[in-house]
């Protein structure tokens, strides 16, 4: 008599359609897998982009605020200059108001006209000083705003890199593979059973 026989083939029909069931399960999971997957991919896209912007944003801040940092350079060497005319034109003044009075302008040195010369020069160069502290101040917080626009356009960027690279991370791989390992192991464990 042949090992095959009715309970056999009702065994083999009743793996069939457990094995058909479990396959069709595991890829309704496998495609619920992949929705949720394509779905948190587009959020993880989504926001790389908006990092992405945000640091572009922030780089072009910090283009600015060097920009400004070099304006501020600017004006303040012009406003220097500008400084140093009017100490110039201060010693032209007394010069001339010191000759109209009759007085020698280019007296020997500790004379009161000298004085006058050495007070305006000193005064110009107290003036030319603050300008230069001002100016010093203003480029700093200008390049520390810089620094600080860099330091978030890496943050931001370093946050877009993170966000597509954690959800391939957690996707646990293809549920394709997934829905073929299910397969081949319901067609071995078939293959396995005793037929004799």
């Amino acid at each position: 008599m042949s090992g095959f026989t009715v309970l056999h083939a009702i065994a083999i029909g009743g793996a069939v359609m457990s094995a058909a069931g479990s396959y069709q399960q595991q890829q309704t999971a496998n495609a619920n897998i992949a929705m949720q997957n394509a779905v948190n991919r587009n959020k993880a896209i989504a926001a790389q982009n908006e990092a992405n912007f945000q640091a572009q944003v922030s780089r072009n801040n910090a283009q600015i605020a060097r920009d400004n940092a070099d304006a501020i350079r600017a004006r303040g060497l012009s406003a220097e200059q500008d400084k140093a005319l009017a100490g110039e034109r201060v010693r032209g003044a007394i010069a001339a108001r010191t000759a109209a009075l009759g007085f020698l302008v280019d007296d020997e040195e500790g004379t009161t006209v000298q004085h006058a010369f050495e007070d305006a020069a000193a005064a110009t160069a107290l003036d030319i000083l603050r300008i230069r502290d001002r100016v010093g101040t203003e480029v700093r917080t200008a390049e520390i705003q810089g620094v600080n626009y860099m330091a978030q356009a890496d943050l931001f960027q370093l946050k877009g890199d993170s966000a597509l690279s954690r959800v391939v991370q957690n996707t646990g791989g293809s549920p394709f593979m997934a829905a073929a390992s299910s397969a081949f192991a319901s067609a071995e464990s078939i293959a396995g059973m005793d037929w004799g």
